[in-house]
Parts: structure tokens; sequence; C-alpha cells
């Protein structure tokens, strides 16, 4: 009989570190999660500040943010009869996706769940 042997994953290198305080690095995360097939949205959010694409984000996500929070959410995820919504809480913020209701939302979800808050070194 022939075994199979696969290997497994370091969990830190397949995260993605972010740094969510940084206006460049939120900008940069955005523009890179806009850049995923059937996207239509992005919203990267901290205390600090917000990137958006498109400016001027149709759906409000802070509150839903807020509320889930207080559950201990990881990934909330929504399919209505017009898109997907992804949301994931990074650090003290947190990453939305809005989406096609076409998008592969499997690969969506597994780039949201590997963001991770990058650490900071004192």
């Amino acid at each position: 009989a022939r075994r199979i042997c696969m290997k497994t994953i370091d969990a830190a290198r397949a995260r993605e570190a972010v740094d969510l305080a940084d206006p460049e690095k939120r900008d940069r995360l955005a523009r890179s999660l806009d850049r995923l097939e059937g996207v239509t949205g992005v919203v990267v959010a901290h205390p600090s500040g917000k990137a958006e694409l498109p400016e001027g984000f149709p759906v409000p996500l802070d509150t839903a943010h807020l509320l889930l929070r207080r559950q201990g959410y990881a990934l909330f995820y929504l399919r209505t009869a017009s898109r997907l919504l992804l949301l994931r809480p990074v650090g003290g913020g947190f990453v939305g996706v809005t989406a096609r209701q076409a998008a592969n939302v499997g690969q969506l979800m597994h780039r949201l769940k590997r963001l991770a808050p990058k650490e900071v070194s004192g």
C-alpha cells in the first residue's frame, strides 16, 4: 500500500501580518483585496482611520463589527440576493469585503482568515 505524506503548512507562515494602524498599509491591503476576483468593495478600518474602495463604501460595517465583536466572532459572512458580505476582526479594527454573488466565497474567506494583526516588538 502506498502512503501519501502531506506537509502541514506552518500556521505562522500562512498568516499575513497586517498593521491596520498604518495608513499606507491599510491602503495597500485594501487595494490588494480589491483585486480579488468578484470583489466590489473593501473597507479596512482601525480606530486611527479607514481605507475604503470605492470611496464612500455603500455598506456601513462599523456597527455590524461592534455588534459581532461582542459575540467574539472570527469571521462573519452573509449571502444576500445581490451580493456577498464578509467581515473579519483584525487587531483593534476590521476588514470588510463585498463581492458579486457569483464570487468564490471560499477563496475570499481563506484570504481573510490569513490576516493577523502585526505584533509590535517592544
